[in-house]
């Protein structure tokens, strides 16, 4: 492994819990090494590991983790991506050598689709991201295909709304890390995350006016929306839930993400924030989405619990997700 491989692949094995971590260091050294701690159990894992791909196909790396570190790091692949094709993307953005033959090593060393252990998770992360008028099918009794329908889109659903969150969680770290005040690194955020005609609507209601603003364009959008926590020190603290987070997908592949919370500058509080998404893929980049719409509401209010989505007017959401 290369050292960036090595690196994401250390990353990704301190998500995974203690017990399974242990199990896996079995496997991966068949039981010849005995370790006392989390830390020597990754060394003896990336140690006697034969390569990356070897080690992210194994099953206690579960397709899930891998599909949350990719968005951790800023790379929104497609919900419906299966293990196969992240563990490609992980190598890819590692620069990983011999890609392709190690890939057809995967594919001959996968067990056959008939093996009933390993079924329903390809079977499932090989579904396209659902429209929103199917993610509310109501079971009917005695029905088996109707439930595997259920079953399909509640998971499809769960998928979308992961994407959502971790979308968010993404964004307004990266966002936030431009503040001078944090006391961390800024990370990179700029017109690479837009399509080049991205739009910005901003609305900004105070006690006594609101002001109104829109923007087109890569650099301006970026600009703008940089600006507030750069130059304005605000922070945005997004509630990372179902109740904070909405998530759908349109006929034509975009997916809307809406988001609320509230705002801050240093230790004052100054109000809440509605922001809309719109996501789009882009197939030069391994189907990664990009943003071409996004909504911003910034109200300077006072509230005294944490904001949800439930607490906005109909009228408000609709606007604010129509796209």
């Amino acid at each position: 492994m290369n050292e960036k491989e090595k690196l994401g692949c250390r990353e990704i094995l301190e998500n995974i819990q203690t017990e399974e971590l242990r199990l896996l260091t079995d496997t991966v050294t068949k039981k010849l090494i005995k370790v006392s701690s989390r830390s020597e159990a990754i060394s003896a894992i990336l140690t006697y590991s034969q390569s990356s791909c070897e080690l992210l196909k194994r099953k206690k790396i579960k397709r899930d983790l891998l599909f949350k570190y990719l968005v951790d790091k800023g790379i929104v692949v497609s919900v419906s991506s299966d293990k196969r094709t992240i563990i490609e993307r992980l190598l890819k953005t590692w620069g990983t050598k011999n890609i392709t033959a190690l890939m057809m090593h995967y594919d001959e060393d996968m067990p056959s689709s008939s093996s009933s252990e390993n079924f329903s998770e390809p079977q499932r992360n090989q579904v396209m991201i659902p429209q929103a008028n199917k993610t509310e099918l109501t079971t009917l009794p005695g029905s088996s295909n109707h439930s595997n329908a259920c079953e399909s889109a509640s998971s499809n659903a769960t998928d979308l709304q992961l994407l959502g969150e971790t979308f968010a969680r993404w964004f307004y770290k990266v966002l936030n890390s431009q503040n001078p005040h944090m006391g961390v690194n800024a990370e990179e955020f700029g017109p690479c995350h837009f399509w080049d005609e991205a739009k910005l609507m901003l609305l900004i209601v105070t006690d006594d006016q609101s002001t109104k603003d829109e923007l087109s364009g890569s650099q301006l959008v970026s600009d703008r929306l940089l600006s507030f926590t750069k130059s304005e020190f605000l922070i945005f603290n997004p509630n990372i839930s179902r109740d904070g987070v909405f998530v759908k997908s349109e006929r034509h592949g975009m997916v809307v993400v809406l988001v609320c919370g509230t705002i801050h500058r240093q230790n004052q509080h100054l109000g809440v924030f509605d922001q809309m998404f719109g996501l789009v893929k882009d197939p030069r980049f391994n189907d990664n989405y990009k943003i071409k719409l996004t909504k911003l509401k910034l109200h300077n209010i006072n509230v005294d619990h944490v904001p949800a989505l439930k607490d906005r007017p109909e009228s408000e959401i609709k606007d604010l997700i129509a796209v």
